[in-house]
């Protein structure tokens, strides 16, 4: 062997201190020990000293080609295997002649391995073979020998960066992971995103995730990422303790299984898998479902794979019972609401009887103030109260009625039970009846309430309840944040093209209805949430935060039922204004609505 070959050797140990490529390495040293030995084939076995196995990791022929070796072959059989557990070299000049030699390559004749050390410890084999009988002589064996501590050295360095990324990896995946758990409410949505980012930052071939169903004692597959064809699709139920998914279920401890066939009970996800590790989620100690990796590589996870996979477990666990939580608090908020809507209905309708044949009673029997006799000298009672507290009673019973309506409204709009009931109508009638409705509301706050309306406005097909329910809403809540002395005011014309291009339902013509008040107007970046039901917003103006209810959820979702689009900005002189675009038409049919766009309806 020449000088210009331990140079090589060495050039490739600097190769190796920059690269976490251990599959490179091997091959650069395999190539240059084919042309400096004249050997029929050379490789580079590693060790995998916890299964105790030789693991392929590199060979090639003079040829040019990449031998297809067995990728894993036990510790204790063949000439490798004796030069790793001895760490001796092994020099063999005729196969034919050794017990213990396993064919690779026909027609080989002689054959040397030279254990590579680190520390004292092998982590390699240098395996070379011959079809000439006593092809390496003591100097050949030598120069292997003296090659083998830089190779030994690169492969480790070429390892250790390899280590290295994966576990920077690994944390930006759990990162990652933990940004999707906590980005999204829904569900399946979470759990999808959750198995695509495992799947594609770790390259494992499939990734899945599956819940138990306890009333039928069966684990159901929910959300599965792959790059293998599947026998199973979401939905796919197995009964508890059958399959590896299943019995880390019934179990609650997590499996690792390197060769799927050695395990009786294996159920396929998909054809090819080789290797299976799974970890239970756990809630409480109770496992309720699975997170499961598969390979179809034999042997490919490791426990350093199990306890990563485990620990994306517990945060995929996490935020199960985070958005199960939510949907029992929603669930409940909703029955809730739901009963205090239809037990306070009945009782205000009362109320509101009530207040208004009081005020005709009184109207009829009791005196005017001024007509009352004086006291020492004053007047007995200040002017007009009774009539004042007659106007507040009936603003707060308007405000409370409407709440309740639009409590029920926004429940039917949500689970598509209420859709728009379309009728040719004047446009400008929702905006007279709610400033007439509310004009009780805006005198009993000392707000001036006023509407104007444009000219050339086209026909309209609207469900006039809804649309009128909508502008209630917007002008309730305009005056509630609108001091003593402002004003509000409801604007009415025809949407210019640009703004009817926000509408999801399109359209060529469309309504443009605008309501302004001189409120503290409402922050930019809570512009969005405030369509959200009982969304907490901010004011710094007026410095305190205040919740927005259930009442521009409704708003947003009858515009969006109408095909149309909602948002908030800031009007001129300050304060807020909210728009709705409605297309003249008719709206898109049932779940044909896309999204809004973003900053449109509040999303």
């Amino acid at each position: 062997m020449t000088e210009p070959f331990a140079q090589d050797i060495l050039e490739i140990g600097l190769l190796a201190s920059h690269s976490g490529d251990v599959d490179a390495v091997a091959e650069a040293v395999v190539r240059r020990l084919l042309a400096e030995t004249g050997a029929c084939m050379a490789g580079i076995a590693l060790i995998d000293s916890r299964r105790r196995e030789l693991v392929r990791g590199w060979a090639a022929m003079t040829d040019g080609t990449t031998l297809p070796v067995p990728p894993h072959q036990p510790l204790s059989t063949g000439i490798v295997g004796t030069a790793a557990l001895t760490g001796a070299p092994q020099v063999v000049d005729d196969v034919v002649t050794c017990p213990d030699y396993v064919e690779l390559l026909p027609g080989v004749r002689s054959e040397v391995a030279v254990p590579l050390k680190v520390g004292g410890k092998v982590i390699a084999v240098l395996d070379v073979e011959s079809r000439v009988p006593g092809r390496f002589p003591p100097e050949m064996v030598a120069r292997l020998e003296s090659v083998a501590a830089p190779v030994a050295l690169a492969i480790q360095n070429a390892r250790l960066i390899r280590e290295e990324r994966h576990r920077s990896n690994q944390l930006a995946l759990v990162n990652r992971v933990s940004r999707i758990l906590t980005s999204s409410v829904h569900l399946d949505d979470l759990l999808q995103r959750a198995v695509d980012a495992i799947r594609e930052q770790l390259g494992y071939d499939m990734v899945a995730v599956g819940l138990v169903d306890d009333a039928r004692q069966e684990v159901t597959l929910c959300a599965v990422s792959t790059r293998v064809p599947l026998a199973v699709v979401p939905g796919h139920a197995l009964p508890l303790g059958h399959g590896i998914t299943g019995e880390v279920v019934r179990t609650g401890t997590s499996l690792l299984v390197p060769d799927v066939r050695e395990w009786d009970n294996y159920a396929p996800a998909a054809p090819h898998i080789q290797c299976e590790m799974c970890v239970p989620l756990l809630s409480g100690g109770r496992p309720f479902g699975f997170l499961d990796a598969e390979s179809t590589e034999i042997g490919k996870f490791d426990d350093h794979d199990r306890l990563l996979l485990e620990a994306l477990g517990d945060h995929v666990s996490q935020a199960i019972e985070n958005a199960r939580n939510r949907d029992r608090i929603e669930r409940l908020r909703e029955d809730l609401t739901g009963m205090l809507v239809h037990d306070l209905r009945t009782p205000l309708t009362v109320v509101r009887s009530s207040v208004e044949l009081l005020a005709a009673w009184t109207r009829r029997h009791v005196p005017a103030p001024e007509s009352l006799p004086a006291v020492d000298g004053r007047p007995s009672m200040p002017p007009s109260p009774i009539e004042r507290y007659f106007t507040q009673a009936r603003s707060g019973c308007e405000e409370m009625m409407l709440l309740i309506g639009g409590l029920l409204d926004l429940q039917k709009l949500e689970a598509g039970e209420l859709r728009p009931r379309l009728e040719r109508c004047v446009a400008a009638d929702p905006v007279r009846a709610v400033v007439e409705r509310l004009s009780v509301v805006a005198d009993a706050r000392q707000i001036a309430l006023g509407a104007s309306i444009g000219e050339n406005l086209p026909a309209a097909e609207l469900d006039v309840d809804l649309v009128t329910r909508v502008l209630e809403n917007l002008v309730a809540n305009a005056l509630k944040f609108t001091p003593p002395g402002g004003r509000v005011q409801v604007e009415l014309g025809p949407a210019d093209p640009g703004r009817l291009a926000l509408c999801p339902g399109g359209g060529v013509q469309g309504l443009s209805f605008v309501v302004r008040d001189t409120g503290p107007g409402i922050p930019v970046e809570e512009r969005e949430r405030i369509f959200e039901k009982f969304a907490v917003v901010e004011s710094r103006r007026v410095g305190r935060r205040y919740s927005t209810g259930l009442g521009l959820a409704f708003c947003r979702a009858a515009v969006l039922a109408h095909g149309g689009a909602i948002w908030v900005d800031e009007a001129p002189g300050g304060g807020s204004a909210f728009h709705v675009v409605l297309p003249a038409g008719s709206p898109p049919p049932r779940g044909s609505v896309p999204p809004p766009p973003s900053g449109v309806g509040g999303r």
